[in-house]
């Protein structure tokens, strides 16, 4: 029996409606009641006003777990988005998308399986893709509302994402981190400077830089800034992102544009492991290399599967920490791995690239058109000579080339914490990844130009592309765990598992279309369990 209670909070003064429902508890042999609030009642209308949110049909699915509901009756393509929600399951995306996002992660996601299928079309085309597709979010996102997705993705809810990655794999392993520069033509975009461009374009850029784990080969944190900045420079506001993260021992595999003392200084500062490519100019390495040149160059010193010499170097590092506020500096040494390389190949490579050079240079001086870039080589190589009679004549410096030609072929890598050469060098040979990712993102992820109006839709485009980076990312490690590139491109592949269909029913469950031997084959290799035909 039910019936409707009244109850006033004695501290707020506000009168609560309760349904009693009287039931025999037999345990107990009594009558009990059990009440739920249905409302507050209205002091001037004595009406009772629910206090229950309530939620359209639309959020409340948005809001619960599982897969959107079917609300329509069609047939579209599906099996290229199956092998995206798996990986999204097994990366940990998917979660920690809807935990950083939870009112857009769907949307996030359907942007990111779009950009990875349809690489050359612009965002706009996305209505016609999404009606052939079954997607996370299952709806249309015009032209406009992709761009409120992208500017609502805040900087907080970024980094939150990027933390709850990172516990998956940060520690792990190492972190291969480099930069590259994407080009624009925009001039709203405050960061949109002329700087070194890695493209080799005559136009203003921004730099983007990342960082991807070399075990689990997928990217783990990235960040935009100024094109005007060097990469030298971005080391240590990664070591501050780093530590604002909660992550305070990393470790980091860096190319040698990221070499300087400060920057060494400041990864021992932070007590992070480091393999970086050092330049044989600088006096660190040039002083031990003369003592083992001639030496490292035995059979003792070969390796025959990557066919060269190695030589490893116990060193001391002079260490130097500024303290502004005490007005002084910590100077000590610090242990270092000094990992030295001779390769026949690479010898050979190295002098066809600085006769080459030298060609160039030679050419320059003789036409005239001198390059404002060139001219410590052509003081470095040359002796050039004026006179009224012979005009200009231009003369190499053996001893200049003689000392070039002694360091073709050899290379040089630093550690703090790699003891053995030829480990040193298989994990930074592996840092190429960050290379190929580049790549994905500027080729099929439509990267090659800054295509936004605003700050904000730029970082939330960005973030957007890199949650399509790291699907990619898995994909490739897949293929190349399974020897598929050796037969198949990525796009192949991709196109194969799209063709797959499905048929959605409202109030049914969802029927996929049948499957062939060679898309079991693909699904099987790249870790993820087929779809079944009834869902």
């Amino acid at each position: 029996m039910a019936a409707i209670v009244y109850q006033t909070n004695k501290k707020t003064g506000i009168t609560y409606a309760y349904e009693s429902i009287s039931h025999w508890d037999k345990d107990k042999q009594q009558s009990r009641a059990k009440r739920t609030c249905i409302g507050r009642v209205d002091p001037e209308t004595l009406k009772i006003v629910s206090t229950r949110k309530r939620t359209s049909p639309a959020a409340e699915a948005e809001r619960k777990r599982g897969p959107v509901p079917i609300t329509r009756t069609a047939r579209c393509f599906y099996g290229a988005t199956h092998l995206f929600d798996r990986i999204g399951e097994v990366t940990g995306v998917t979660e920690d998308l809807k935990a950083c996002f939870p009112e857009s992660y769907r949307q996030i996601l359907s942007i990111a399986y779009y950009l990875i299928l349809e690489d050359k079309n612009p965002l706009s085309r996305f209505p016609h893709w999404a009606a052939l597709h079954r997607h996370p979010y299952g709806d249309s996102i015009s032209s406009q509302r992709s761009s409120e997705i992208f500017a609502s993705i805040t900087e907080e809810a970024r980094q939150r994402f990027f933390l709850r990655q990172g516990k998956r794999r940060v520690d792990r392993e190492y972190l291969a981190y480099d930069s590259t520069s994407i080009s624009s033509y925009s001039k709203c975009l405050k960061q949109v400077r002329y700087g070194k461009n890695k493209d080799h374009e005559r136009l203003a850029q921004i730099n983007l830089t990342l960082l991807f784990g070399q075990q689990s080969r997928l990217p783990f944190y990235y960040r935009k800034l100024a094109g005007n900045i060097p990469d030298v420079k971005t080391l240590r506001r990664l070591l501050a992102d780093m530590n604002a993260l909660g992550y305070e021992k990393i470790k980091v595999v860096l190319d040698r544009g990221f070499f300087s003392a400060a920057n060494i200084n400041d990864l021992y500062r932070h007590h992070m492991k480091f393999l970086i490519a050092a330049k044989l100019s600088l006096k660190l390495v040039k002083t031990h290399l003369d003592t083992v040149r001639d030496r490292m160059r035995t059979w003792t010193h070969y390796h025959q599967a990557y066919q060269l010499y190695t030589s490893t170097l116990l060193v001391a590092w002079n260490y130097v920490q500024n303290r502004p506020y005490k007005g002084d500096a910590i100077t000590a040494d610090r242990r270092m791995y000094l990992h030295l390389y001779y390769s026949p190949d690479r010898a050979l490579e190295d002098e066809k690239a600085f006769n080459s050079r030298m060609a160039q240079w030679q050419e320059e001086l003789e036409s005239g058109w001198r390059h404002p870039d060139h001219e410590r080589y052509y003081a470095a190589y040359f002796d050039v000579n004026h006179t009224p009679v012979r005009g200009t004549k231009i003369v190499a410096k053996d001893d200049a080339l003689e000392a070039a030609k002694r360091n073709y072929g050899y290379f040089a890598l630093v550690s703090n914490e790699i003891k053995d050469a030829v480990a040193a060098l298989e994990i930074y040979r592996n840092k190429d990844l960050v290379e190929k990712a580049f790549d994905n993102l500027k080729e099929r992820l439509n990267l090659r130009r800054v295509a936004v109006s605003s700050e904000q839709s730029l970082d939330g485009k960005l973030f957007v592309q890199f949650i399509a980076l790291i699907f990619l990312s898995y994909i490739t490690k897949k293929m190349q765990e399974n020897n598929l590139f050796k037969d198949h491109t990525l796009q192949a592949v991709l196109d194969e598992l799209d063709i797959i269909e499905c048929f959605e029913v409202p109030g049914r469950r969802l029927q996929v279309g049948e499957t062939t031997k060679r898309q079991m084959h693909f699904y099987t290799k790249l870790g993820v369990t087929p779809p079944s035909s009834l869902q």
